[in-house]
């Protein structure tokens, strides 16, 4: 994104959860330690004592919690939980993270390029110091005791990029390669290959680290720079994870590719987002390597893949559709896809691409509206609590079940998704202390301010109140997504990757990572709006 943004504070690595959910033994752990050195193995040591396990709680899901109260129980859980689904405790080679424990009924056990660098990119925004300010005030986060995972990460994806596997090898198309055995070969079965979001999506971690790494400006630093992120003196070189995968998005993003659900192949927004974003700012970091040449290549190509994501706006329809065109796959294009994508990879403010720009208002109301009425357990006395908010799924003409093809459920990633762009939001609103209604974003006003025109402005402070009566409702609207993620929840705040459609029990992958991931995504964004209202009201 283009601000980075505060943190939930997290136990220490030497607070250990109450009671453990699983405990898988393998002498990968060893090996991996004993690689990293003393004192890396001793903090990765406590991290994985600490974080291989789940918290159990009494009274988790009473009326007495506030929804305060149990974001704050929750984010240790959801933390502890990602965390032990990364590496030789989840039953995996050191840095792969598996997308969920589950190994039959659906069978999850493999680790997937995009979720894991999704994955990283939550655990790196806990690892990274953020400077925020407001009216003079600063918070700062970070957590170095994580830097040896990052680096178990770079270790093994620089494995990954030389396995040679069924989308070709390092240099003629195996980057696109979507997923591996979690001891690091190559998944061999039938599979929707290749998917080019991977590659970006990674390439956005890696730049974050290796400019970090930069501002540091260790003369180690910038030795394994070199030797393991970007080589400058190469395009394409064993090793140099980072510089590789900017080269094979350059080259590649104009190639039909499967989207991020693993279902068609085309032009996906996801991963043109993605890629126009891992260009930039890989750009920038090529700069900063005197590696002016590929920065002016790099930048190229990303201008191009703007030209080609502005035919995803359908004028007519008043919303970003999915894919390209989304009416060849029998879908609308109404697609948590595009929610994603500007969450990983679009603007803060009303960029074309912004979260707060009149596209996305438009498109994640014509989004949330479409699950209305579509799911059972959206109707009754629960909706009350919620504020107005739905529980939603990846698109209304999904089929898949969790294990199969029938009706398909509602996503924690999708819900905790809508969420989050709701208090990025109300963050960009904070920050211009101004709303303005289009043509284009009028619906998604008028959810919230019914007498709304096109044509309006709502300014903080005004007689009217109207900013300050839209704002408020806005973010009781993001807390109720939240909400739907409290109700239905599983054991002990478990998050699978989806919820029954008719009474909520968990569906599909038990302790799905990337669910636990959007959920902290989600309460980061929270965060950081109630810093920034906060300041205001002093």
């Amino acid at each position: 994104m283009s601000e980075k943004l505060p943190i939930l504070p997290v136990a220490s690595s030497s607070q250990k959860p109450l009671s453990f959910r699983r405990t898988i033994s393998s002498p990968l752990r060893a090996t991996s330690l004993l690689a990293l050195g003393g004192l890396a193995a001793l903090t990765l040591t406590s991290l994985a004592t600490s974080s291989r396990s789940i918290c159990s709680r009494t009274s988790h899901s009473g009326k007495e919690d506030s929804l305060g109260a149990w974001i704050e129980k929750q984010a240790k859980i959801s933390w502890w939980s990602l965390l032990d689904n990364v590496g030789p405790t989840a039953g995996a080679k050191p840095g792969l993270v598996i997308a969920s424990p589950s190994r039959s009924h659906p069978d999850y056990f493999y680790t997937w390029t995009r979720d894991s660098a999704i994955t990283f990119g939550t655990i790196f925004d806990r690892f990274q110091p953020s400077n925020i300010s407001s009216n003079g005030a600063t918070l700062r986060h970070a957590d170095s005791s994580l830097e040896p995972l990052l680096r178990e990460f770079v270790a093994s994806q620089r494995e990954l990029q030389l396995v040679k596997n069924p989308s070709g090898s390092f240099t003629d198309g195996g980057l696109g390669e979507p997923k591996f055995m979690v001891d690091g070969t190559a998944f061999k079965g039938s599979w929707g290959r290749p998917q080019n979001d991977g590659p970006p999506l990674r390439a956005m971690v890696m730049t974050r680290y290796a400019s970090y790494l930069l501002d540091r400006s260790a003369p180690e630093d910038e030795t394994y720079i070199t030797s393991h992120l970007y080589d400058a003196t190469k395009l394409m070189s064993p090793g140099s994870v980072l510089k590789s995968d900017l080269e094979y998005v350059a080259h590649n993003w104009n190639k039909d590719s499967f989207d991020l659900w693993e279902e068609i192949s085309g032009p996906h927004f996801f991963t043109l987002l993605v890629s126009h974003r891992s260009l930039a700012v890989g750009a920038a970091l090529a700069d900063r390597l005197q590696d002016q040449g590929a920065a002016k290549f790099y930048l190229a190509q990303a201008d191009l893949i703007q030209k080609k994501l502005d035919s995803f706006w359908l004028p007519s329809k008043n919303y970003i559709q999915a894919s390209l065109p989304s009416s060849k796959f029998g879908r609308s294009g109404l697609d948590s896809a595009v929610l994603l994508a500007v969450l990983k990879a679009g603007d803060l403010g009303e960029e074309s691409w912004g979260v707060a720009g009149e596209r996305m208002l438009a498109t994640v109301e014509k989004y949330v509206k479409g699950f209305k009425d579509l799911y059972p357990l959206n109707e009754g006395g629960k909706r009350k609590e919620w504020n107005g908010a739905l529980a939603v799924g990846r698109y209304t003409e999904d089929v898949y079940d969790g294990d199969g093809k029938s009706k398909a459920n509602p996503w924690f990633i999708a819900t905790f998704a809508v969420s989050e762009v709701a208090f990025k939001i109300l963050t960009h609103l904070e920050t211009t202390s101004v709303i303005r209604v289009t043509d284009v974003s009028l619906d998604f006003w008028k959810r919230f301010f019914p007498s709304a025109e096109a044509g309006d402005v709502y300014s903080r402070g005004a007689i009217d109140g109207v900013f300050e009566d839209v704002t408020k409702k806005l973010e009781l609207w993001a807390d109720g997504f939240l909400t739907v993620g409290k109700t239905f929840e599983g054991e002990g705040g478990a998050f699978s990757e989806q919820f029954g459609r008719i009474d909520g029990t968990s569906k599909g992958a038990k302790h799905l990572t990337w669910s636990y991931g959007s959920f902290l995504d989600a309460i980061n964004a929270r965060k950081h709006y109630h810093h920034l209202r906060n300041q205001h009201r002093r």
